[in-house]
């Protein structure tokens, strides 16, 4: 078969195009492929490897109230294992960059799930006294220490620090043997002066302390909002005020007169209340504060 001049055909035998030239470039996709799966790999393993390691740290921290500088090496070393476990034979320095950013972010994870068991163990430690309608609503030796510790801030109050003193705070004390012995002195002549129901009627007083206070700050606010003018003991303002004993005279006594009014149950549930509410709030506080 003749063709004409000038035409040709071309023989796909005798193609100038190499068909290897193709070949890299489909190679090159799958490589491509290969490397995102690998990647994709190495995120959920390091994933996996970080979680474990900072649920760890977060327990050691928690339950043994020791932080150890090898557990952040731990938690990188269980990232990097589940990266290079995930990738295989795929890993390389994309995998390791992977593993290193979920390492970095789950020892901070491990440190925040640690800081978030304390704050609600703490928060867990506001319980409400709950006071019986019938019966003492204290034991001898709370009533004691709340002597001690009014003893205490009537000594500060007027300047007269009590005796051996060293580094002594008094709003770090948990029982009486935390004070200086000659407050403890004091109290415990106090104690054996008067009778049974002269200390029953010192827990009670005990007892209603706080809410007592808290009453008169109420009313102290309600009156100076009001535009009163108030009897403060010298040199006290409202702002400095936090005792029963700072408030105005006045004030001290509608408190006391409202509470007389009330019999011993009503009391109790008076209290109770105001217990409860105290303990909700610092409970509340604390979960805002960890969020």
């Amino acid at each position: 078969m003749e063709h004409e001049q000038g035409s040709t055909v071309s023989d796909p035998t005798t193609s100038d195009t190499p068909a290897s030239d193709a070949v890299p470039h489909d190679a090159a996709a799958h490589e491509s492929a290969l490397e995102g799966g690998s990647i994709g790999g190495a995120v959920v393993g390091a994933a996996v490897g970080g979680v474990i390691g900072a649920a760890v740290w977060a327990g050691i921290s928690h339950f043994l109230s020791i932080e150890l500088g090898w557990i952040a090496v731990g938690v990188g070393f269980l990232s990097g294992l589940g990266a290079a476990t995930a990738a295989k034979s795929k890993a390389g320095p994309a995998t390791g960059v992977v593993a290193a950013l979920i390492a970095i972010a789950s020892i901070f994870a491990g440190k925040y799930a640690s800081a978030a068991l304390e704050l609600s163990a703490y928060s867990a430690s506001f319980e409400s006294p709950q006071f019986p309608e019938s019966g003492a609503w204290q034991d001898d030796d709370q009533t004691q220490f709340h002597m001690a510790f009014s003893l205490v801030l009537d000594r500060e109050a007027t300047g007269a620090a009590p005796a051996n003193v060293g580094g002594f705070d008094v709003w770090e004390t948990e029982s009486l043997d935390d004070f200086p012995a000659d407050v403890v002195a004091q109290v415990e002549s106090s104690w054996a002066s008067i009778d049974e129901d002269e200390r029953e009627a010192a827990g009670e007083r005990a007892a209603s302390y706080q809410y007592r206070s808290s009453t008169a700050d109420e009313i102290a606010f309600g009156r100076e909002a009001a535009g009163e003018t108030l009897n403060w003991p010298a040199g006290m303002t409202y702002d400095e005020a936090y005792r029963f004993e700072h408030y105005p005279q006045d004030t001290r006594d509608a408190v006391n007169a409202q509470w007389a009014t009330m019999d011993r149950a009503e009391q109790a549930r008076t209290l109770n209340t105001y217990n409860q509410a105290m303990a909700d709030r610092a409970n509340a506080s604390c979960r805002a504060r960890g969020t």
